[in-house]
């Protein structure tokens, strides 16, 4: 039967399956239909990705703190043990402070253990003397601190506030000068 206005023959779409020498899929090929799943609700059926997540979990948090126990017991254990005890400290750089007023000042216990002592704090502290310019104390494990300074020279006096003090070259106050301390210039 015929469609009146419509031409009775039917077209025939050809596709090619190479293009430039080369093997291509049908461009007519159509997706597969979907399937369909069968979903049985089994109350056990989610506990294994629980069971396996928890125990995970539970082992990491083991890890963890067996690991922070065993740092924690570790630096107990060396900065209690007599082979980091200090046995030496070397002062270098100082010219008016004589060695013992630096070891003073720096405040190091007699014995003590060389890792348990803050190299920041004994820096601090042999800082705090106007004399000391500059300073850096280092560690030589297994027994002995280095402590390096370097000492403000003072290049005349100045009169500041009713008292004669030393200064440096760039006329910063260093010390008051004292009958003990005198320095002559």
């Amino acid at each position: 039967m015929a469609v009146k206005g419509r031409p009775t023959t039917t077209r025939v779409k050809r596709v090619s399956l190479q293009r430039s020498g080369k093997a291509m899929r049908n461009s007519r090929h159509e997706p597969p239909a979907p399937r369909r799943e069968i979903h049985i609700h089994l109350p056990w059926r989610g506990m294994g990705q629980w069971l396996a997540t928890c125990s995970i979990t539970l082992i990491c948090l083991v890890f963890f703190a067996a690991a922070g126990f065993g740092l924690l017991y570790s630096y107990r254990f060396f900065t209690a043990t007599p082979y980091f005890a200090i046995k030496t400290v070397e002062i270098r750089g100082n010219l008016r402070l004589n060695s013992r007023e630096i070891l003073e000042m720096a405040d190091l216990d007699a014995g003590g253990n060389s890792l348990a002592v803050s190299l920041d704090e004994v820096k601090a502290s042999v800082l705090a003397n106007p004399w000391i310019k500059d300073a850096s104390v280092a560690r030589v494990l297994p027994d002995t601190l280095i402590i390096s300074v370097e000492e403000r020279m003072p290049a005349f006096w100045m009169h500041y506030q009713g008292t004669l003090y030393y200064a440096d070259v760039e006329g910063r106050l260093i010390a008051p000068v004292t009958a003990e301390g005198f320095i002559p210039l």
